[in-house]
Order: structure tokens, then C-alpha cells, then sequence
């Protein structure tokens, strides 16, 4: 085994464990992100430069296990580390058979479907531990409004309100949380009758927000890894050769 194959399988791990850490702080601090990001970089070039095979199949669906000290290990949490591990051996398959198939690395094409795999094992494995989250809540209904959003909302109708409530105060939190109970009151008259699907719809939503943000990450990762790359060839960490290969020919 080279020294190489062992240091990005460490890397994979770490950067994996990292994301997993940060991942609850990211809606406060959305820079926290480019931690996911790394987490696929990193990724990638583990696909790419990893020629053990123990390492190769076995490491990528390992990388989610570090989870388990960051989220509730329940059977929501598991389902989705079940369909997360199966993303990722399928993404090295991706990458195995594009690499058999290309004679030249194009590294869009070799790389390309195993990092949007990648990233949709990654959201659906957050998508089910949100479900089990929202699940156990006792009043789903809520997800529909919640009071952070709410209050918000409050403080930039603030200057509409004060003209027909006076000495309205948006940032009174007394009136604020009242006003937020009447008006969630009224949609749970609306929606309790549909609020176990609730949980659902919200899932399903925050997949897709996780994959629309993921288009972005794609170009992303893909680009720094080409980068990173030509480094490597330059400092000569990584050498570029052409080898003949066997073609596929009817006669």
C-alpha cells in the first residue's frame, strides 16, 4: 500500500468527521460550508489517485460512520446511512467503469457522475436524519412557520404595522411571541389534519434544496480538483504517463 493511498484515506475520514461536526452551525455560519466542499474534493481525488482496492471500496462508504457522534442513532438515521454508503460505492463503480471507458482522463467525465452521486448520497443521508428530527416533533405544524421566520417578518412590516397599530414595536419580544401564537394558531386550524405529512414535505423540500445547492459545489469541486492536480504533476507527487490500451473492435 503507498504512502499516498493511506494519507487521502486519513484525509477522506477527517474531512468526512469535519463536515458531520460543523454541519449544525452551518445555517449561522453558512461559510462553514466549504467544509462539505473540501469533504468532495477531497473525495474526488481519492477516486482518482487511490490504487488499492481494500482502500478504494471500503473507505468511501466508512467516511459516514464518524456521524454517529453527531447525530441520534435512531432508524431514520440509520436508513439513511444504509442509502448514503450504497451513494458512495456506487459513485466509486461510476468512477471505475468511466476510467475503463475513456482512454484519455477527461476529468469532467471521469469524475463528473461519481461527484454528483457523491453529493446526492450526501442529501439524502441529511435528509433522513431531518425527517427523524422533525418526526419526533410533537408540533410538526410549526415547520410550516416558524417563530425565527416569523419575527423576521415582523421586524420588515414593522413600518406598514405602525401606521395602524400605534407605538407598534416589532422588536418587543412579548408581543412578538403573542402575535406569533395567534397567527399560528389559526394555520393549525387550517392544517391539522394534514399535519403527518407534514414531515414529508419537508424532507422531500430540504433534498432538493441540498441538491440545488450542490450544482454550485459540483463546478466547484471539479475545478479545484483539476487545480490541485496540476500541482500535484508539477511538484511530481502524482505522474502523468500513456500507457496502450486493449480496444473493443468488431471484424
Amino acid at each position: 500500500m503507498k504512502i499516498r493511498d493511506a494519507v487521502l484515506s486519513i484525509l477522506l475520514v477527517l474531512s468526512a468527521t469535519l463536515s458531520f461536526w460543523v454541519w449544525g452551525a452551518i445555517l449561522e455560519k453558512p461559510f462553514l460550508s466549504l467544509v462539505i466542499l473540501g469533504y468532495a474534493v477531497v473525495f474526488g481525488l481519492f477516486l482518482l489517485l487511490v490504487k488499492n482496492k481494500i482502500l478504494f471500496w471500503v473507505v468511501p462508504p466508512l467516511t459516514l460512520l464518524p456521524s454517529v457522534f453527531f447525530f441520534m442513532p435512531e432508524i431514520y438515521f440509520l436508513s439513511g446511512l444504509v442509502f448514503g454508503a450504497a451513494s458512495m460505492l456506487y459513485a466509486a463503480e461510476l468512477k471505475r467503469e468511466e476510467e475503463h471507458s475513456n482512454l484519455k482522463i477527461l476529468l469532467k467525465r471521469v469524475l463528473g457522475n461519481s461527484i454528483t452521486t457523491f453529493f446526492t448520497g450526501l442529501a439524502i443521508f441529511l435528509s433522513f436524519i431531518y425527517y427523524g428530527t422533525i418526526y419526533q416533533n410533537r408540533d410538526p405544524a410549526k415547520l410550516l412557520l416558524p417563530e425565527s421566520v416569523f419575527e423576521t417578518t415582523l421586524k420588515l412590516a414593522e413600518p406598514f404595522l405602525k401606521d395602524s397599530i400605534p407605538g407598534f414595536n416589532a422588536s418587543d419580544k412579548k408581543l412578538s411571541h403573542a402575535l406569533y401564537e395567534l397567527t399560528y394558531a389559526r394555520i393549525n386550524d387550517y392544517a391539522k389534519d394534514y399535519t403527518g405529512y407534514i414531515p414529508v414535505i419537508a424532507a422531500i423540500s430540504f433534498f432538493f434544496a441540498l441538491k440545488t445547492i450542490s450544482v454550485v459545489f459540483y463546478f466547484l469541486s471539479i475545478a479545484i480538483i483539476y487545480i490541485l492536480l496540476k500541482l500535484f504533476i508539477m511538484l511530481g507527487v502524482v505522474k502523468k504517463i500513456t500507457a496502450p490500451a486493449e480496444q473493443e473492435i468488431l471484424t
